[in-house]
């Protein structure tokens, strides 16, 4: 979580930790690693994270939502995940940035800083489809 959080330039809120800590309780989750697109690359030149997940893959903790495979307490009842394969889903209460330079990643298409919103501005490429 740390290094997610330090990779990504921001951070979870307490109330969003607190999300992540139960559902990682309630559906036993282990072995936690984090997710980055291959072939996009922050300026400072390391892979750009995208989500964390467990060992299973059953759950990919997002900085902005949690989507699952299985049912969890906390989900949102009334709207399914966007991902097919992780319908259950928690919309958190949002990234906090820090206050260090943004690292954002650069569009491979068309080499600008993609926006936090991780859609590219000019080409449309959605890192979110990274699943």
């Amino acid at each position: 979580m740390t290094q997610f959080q330090a990779d990504k330039k921001g951070k979870y809120s307490a109330k969003d930790l607190d999300a992540i800590s139960e559902v990682v309780s309630e559906l036993n989750l282990i072995g936690f690693k984090i997710k980055s697109r291959g072939n996009v690359v922050t300026k400072s030149g390391k892979p750009y994270p995208i989500y964390i997940r467990d060992a299973d893959d059953i759950v990919h903790f997002h900085p902005w939502m949690i989507v699952s495979r299985k049912r969890f307490k906390r989900c949102d009842p009334t709207q399914n995940s966007k991902y097919k394969t992780w319908p259950y889903f928690l919309m958190l209460d949002g990234w906090m940035s820090s206050s260090v330079q943004s690292d954002r990643p650069q569009c491979p298409e068309c080499f600008i800083e993609i926006p936090p919103t991780d859609i590219c501005g000019r080409c449309e490429l959605d890192l979110s489809d990274a699943e």
